[in-house]
């Protein structure tokens, strides 16, 4: 039925535009029907449509581009899948958060990484993946087209990279590019480009 035509039975299966189904399920706990976007929809609308209902969601486009916080990715693409979208992660990110959203979509995942994670593991990711580290931390990649860039970290800088079987890519600080076709790197300087043959 179309929002409109919501008789109040929980289990209904529902069906309109992203902003009024939002509007329909804000707040909403118990409802446990089917949802079908008709259309493009934000964040914020996919966020509440998925906190509305356990039921399954059908998006009208599962390719639109998310930004936002890894806790509103993660509750926006709960269950919902398949999706090819990119996603842009704000802030800082944990490596727990960061390797679930790079299950979530076939698209290309942008975040960056908190300080502190001592392993990133992203070999179930489904996700390209474009990853900033500025702390040290071993990082074991997927068979996707990877980047890691690679700022200043702590005194004791050693950073342990195994990008898998992708095109990969690590960057140190402004740009010098190392190749990691699926070899491990260990980097024991600071990261300095001048010295990015220290390896």
């Amino acid at each position: 039925n179309d929002v409109g035509d919501n008789t109040g039975d929980p289990g209904i299966a529902l069906s309109g535009t992203s902003a009024d189904l939002a509007a329909a399920l804000e707040g909403i706990t118990t409802y446990t029907g089917a949802v079908t976007l008709n259309d493009a929809h934000t964040l914020s609308q996919l966020k509440l449509i998925n906190e509305g209902t356990s039921g399954g969601i059908t998006l009208g486009d599962s390719a639109v581009q998310l930004v936002g916080t890894a806790a509103d990715i993660l509750a926006a693409l709960d269950g919902v899948a398949p999706y090819s979208g990119d996603i842009t992660v704000s802030g800082l990110a944990t490596a727990t958060d960061i390797e679930a959203i790079a299950q979530l979509t076939t698209g290309t995942l942008t975040a960056t990484l908190n300080a502190g994670q001592a392993t990133l593991d992203l070999t179930a990711a489904t996700s390209a993946n474009f990853i900033t580290v500025t702390d040290d931390v071993n990082v074991t990649g997927s068979d996707q087209a990877d980047k890691l860039i690679i700022q200043n970290g702590a005194d004791a800088n050693v950073f342990v990279v195994d990008l898998g079987n992708g095109a990969d890519e690590v960057r140190i600080e402004d740009g010098a590019i190392i190749a990691a076709e699926g070899d491990r790197i260990t980097i024991t300087d600071a990261g300095d480009v001048a010295d990015s043959d220290i390896l």
